[in-house]
């Protein structure tokens, strides 16, 4: 399951209105997202682990599913690496 916290804490500010940057949670691991209006693209790094990743996507759909298949595909790469995997660093609204 993926969580989605606009705001990073899921409310909007006093005028209904969610700003850009928001968070995201898969499997323990957090994310924060932004969203360039120019290119209509929203980008995120995985802000809990010991990893730099990133991902993108068009739609909220696209940017979950990329969000997914960054922390699977680290998650996997360290178990064929015989890589111990740290538990995610707790931390943030996620």
């Amino acid at each position: 399951m993926i969580a989605w916290y606009p705001n990073g804490d899921n409310s909007a500010d006093s005028a209904g209105a969610y700003p850009s940057r928001t968070a995201m949670s898969y499997k323990g691991y957090s994310a924060t997202i932004d969203y360039d209006p120019d290119t209509e693209v929203s980008f995120g790094t995985v802000s809990n682990a010991d990893i730099l990743a990133s991902f993108r996507g068009r739609t909220v759909k696209d940017l979950k599913n990329s969000f997914r298949d960054v922390v699977d595909s680290y998650l996997e790469d360290c178990r064929e690496n015989r890589i111990s995997v740290k538990e995610p660093r707790r931390h943030g609204p996620c």
